[in-house]
């Protein structure tokens, strides 16, 4: 009988620890915990893409807390966040949802901030989804039918650059070429070997010129100074004779001085035109006079 109770004590005992084990993992698994020593944040996605109630969420990649709750509101998800106490979340902070890893998994990454002032725990914010493979594979979903054309397109434009440029006549045209570039060359580089003294001495006779030029100019520096700034003299009065005569045109044309005055008073030249054409009559009498008797003049004096 004490053998049989012994067994049973036994047996109680197993069952109760490993139910205590149990519910352990259990509220492990799904962050359970008697004691509440996280901070409670409300953040709105626009899709959560999977994620799921107890998911971890993690502060620059460091596990701070898990997801309580997911909500659909308004057409868009609402999480509850349960994020340990310790961490320090300012007002700038961001929420994004993260792959957990390649086989699907999400999580939530916060970035905590870097303003002064604290979050506001009992306001409702807003965070982003990143985006995973399933996300790139629809994006790339999308573009396929374009991806598929541009890659007909470059098939074709490099079938049509082989057969334009890979032919035969053109390899056969870009080895001539090259050939006759190579004969350029060679007798280039005999021409100079024979005549490599003579290069010499224009070189040397260059670099003399050159020196005997620079000399000359260093000599002459003043000379040449002056003579640049007489002829800038020159220029700039010239400037102002060619501006004066202009002055001069403008004011003859819009009648402001007196040539322009005569020129162009209509009374003066009509009074002009008629004296020379009196001047004309008078010299006709006078010279048929000089032909005929002479001149006669009836003039009486006292």
């Amino acid at each position: 009988m004490n053998k049989q109770k012994k067994t049973d004590i036994k047996v109680g005992v197993t069952v109760v620890v490993g139910t205590v084990l149990l519910i352990w993992v259990l509220g492990w698994a799904k962050n359970v915990s008697f004691t509440d020593n996280h901070n409670t944040v409300k953040v709105k996605f626009n899709s959560t893409s999977g994620l799921s109630d107890g998911d971890l969420i993690t502060v620059n990649g460091v596990k701070a807390g898990y997801v309580q709750s997911i909500q659909l509101v308004d057409n868009f998800p609402l999480l509850e966040l349960k994020i340990d106490r310790n961490v320090s979340l300012k007002s700038d902070a961001k929420f994004s949802i993260m792959m957990l890893d390649l086989m699907g998994g999400k999580k939530i990454e916060i970035f905590p901030g870097n303003e002064s002032t604290l979050l506001n725990l009992d306001e409702m914010h807003t965070g982003e989804f990143v985006g995973d493979i399933a996300t790139a594979m629809a994006a790339l979903s999308s573009v396929q039918g374009d991806i598929v054309t541009l890659i007909k397109e470059v098939r074709s434009a490099v079938t049509k650059i082989n057969s334009s440029y890979l032919s035969d006549d053109f390899i056969s045209n870009v080895t001539s070429g090259l050939n006759n570039l190579n004969s350029l060359l060679t007798e280039t580089t005999k021409v100079l070997k024979a005549n490599k003294g003579n290069v010499a001495d224009l070189i040397a006779n260059t670099n003399s010129l050159v020196k005997q030029s620079s000399k000359l100019i260093d000599e002459n520096e003043k000379g040449i100074e002056t003579g640049i700034n007489g002829l800038n003299e020159l220029l700039s009065n010239s400037n102002k004779l060619v501006k004066r005569i202009d002055m001069f045109v403008e004011e003859t044309v819009e009648q402001e001085n007196n040539l322009g005055k005569a020129m162009y008073d209509e009374k003066m030249l009509e009074d002009l035109k008629k004296t020379l054409s009196a001047t004309n009559e008078l010299l006709k009498i006078l010279l048929e006079q000089i032909k005929d008797e002479g001149i006669n003049v009836d003039a009486n004096i006292f």
